[in-house]
Formats: C-alpha cells, sequence, structure tokens
C-alpha cells in the first residue's frame, strides 16, 4: 500500500496520484519538464532576436559607410571639376556632409527603434513562476483531504458488514471508492440472500453451507481489498453493477 509523499494519504494500487491531494509525482515531473523546456524556448528565442539584431545593426553600420565613401567621391569629383567655382565646391561639401548626418541620424533612429534588447531573465523568471504557482497547495485543505481520505476508507470496510453495509453509501456517496466496495458489499448481501433462499427451498444442508463459506471468504476478501486500497472484484459476483 503505498501512502502520498505530501499528505501521507493512501494511494490506491496501480495509481500514481494522491486522492487526498491530487499531487502525482509523475504529473509534478512532466510539468517541470514543460517549464524547463519553455524557459530554454524563451531564452533560445531571445538569443535569437540579440543575433538579428546585431546583423541588423552591422548591416546598417556598413551602408553608412558606403553612403559616406560615395559622398566623398562625389566630393573629389566636383573640387577635381575646372567648371566648378569655389562657391560650388562649398555648398557641395555642406550638401555632402548634411545627408551623411542626416543618414546617421536616421539609421540611429532606425537602430533604437527597431529592436529592445529582451535578454533579461524575465522569460526563465516567468516560466519559473508559472511551475511555481502549479505546485503550491493550501495547506489547510490538503490535510482535511487527507483526513476525509482516511475517513473514506474505514467507512468503506462497513460495506461488507451487515446491517451496516449502508452507511458508506449515505456517507461518502460523492467518494468513488466508498461507493465502489458499497456496490461491491450489496452485491454480496444479493448473492448471499438468493443463495440461502435456494438451499432452503432444495432442502439442501451442503448447498446452504457452502453458500456460508463463499459469504466469510468474500467479506474476508473485500475488507482486505479495502485496507489495501484496491479496487478489487469479488469472485464470480464482482462484475455485476447496482450503483452507477
Amino acid at each position: 500500500m503505498a501512502f502520498c509523499k505530501k499528505c501521507g494519504a493512501y494511494i490506491p494500487i496501480d495509481e500514481t496520484a494522491c486522492p487526498a491531494c491530487g499531487y502525482d509525482p509523475e504529473e509534478e515531473a512532466r510539468k517541470a519538464a514543460e517549464a524547463e523546456a519553455a524557459a530554454k524556448r524563451a531564452e533560445e528565442e531571445a538569443r535569437r532576436k540579440k543575433q538579428e539584431a546585431e546583423n541588423w545593426a552591422a548591416q546598417e553600420r556598413r551602408r553608412e559607410e558606403e553612403a559616406r565613401r560615395r559622398a566623398e567621391q562625389r566630393a573629389r569629383q566636383q573640387q577635381s571639376s575646372q567648371s566648378s567655382g569655389a562657391y560650388q565646391s562649398q555648398y557641395t561639401s555642406q550638401r555632402t556632409g548634411q545627408s551623411g548626418a542626416a543618414q546617421g541620424q536616421y539609421a540611429s533612429e532606425r537602430t533604437g527603434n527597431t529592436w529592445t534588447p529582451p535578454w533579461s531573465q524575465s522569460g526563465r523568471q516567468t516560466a519559473r513562476e508559472s511551475a511555481s504557482r502549479q505546485t503550491e497547495y493550501d495547506d489547510d485543505a490538503m490535510r482535511t483531504k487527507a483526513r476525509e481520505s482516511v475517513e473514506n476508507q474505514r467507512l468503506s470496510v462497513l460495506s461488507y458488514i451487515w446491517p451496516l453495509a449502508v452507511i458508506p453509501l449515505v456517507m461518502r456517496n460523492k467518494d468513488d471508492f466508498a461507493r465502489y466496495h458499497s456496490n461491491q458489499g450489496l452485491v454480496l448481501l444479493m448473492a448471499m440472500g438468493l443463495g440461502s433462499v435456494a438451499a432452503s427451498v432444495i432442502g439442501s444442508g451442503a448447498l446452504g453451507g457452502i453458500v456460508e463459506l463463499y459469504g466469510l471468504f468474500c467479506t474476508v476478501k473485500g475488507i482486505s481489498n479495502v485496507l489495501r486500497g484496491k479496487k478489487e472484484p469479488l469472485p464470480f459476483i464482482g462484475g455485476i453493477k447496482l450503483l452507477k
């Protein structure tokens, strides 16, 4: 019989989640893996955006350098022209300087407005905070569920003891474990009643003894299943469902 590592309640065999607090080690491991994968994806996305911004900035710097060289080349051509005068040369130089300054300012504004570095730890912190919120449980509610789980198990023992078999069904009608064993107890009670009637009608003492031995065996078997936290059907009659 397994017990929950968080609240100490019993966990039925072949099940991993605690019926009291809902703690499931496999589910928690899966959520932690998903959170870690999300953090890695966020980190990779931030790195990719940073690299794109750096590449774009490098391209802008190359464009500025090329524009500057072209401006200088045009300035030299204008200065070497025999038909141009001093005024024309001064005017061309001013135009070239203004153009280079305007291009530099425009490139700087684009570089500043296109991308804002997101490589702070916001992505990883958000993923970790989300994972931590998913794993937080209210201590009082968890202890209450643990107590209810133990009480359900104790009451389920009464399902196989007549005339106390109806107590678990009345007091724990919404608990799946209690309803299962209440159904098994009611089916056993009906089977014992029908077997006793058949033995009386036939007048066979041997049949009556077999019915009593079978009832005793099923009673011990059912109580053992309850104490071990198992939902195991009784022999021959365990498949009959009176309660849905």
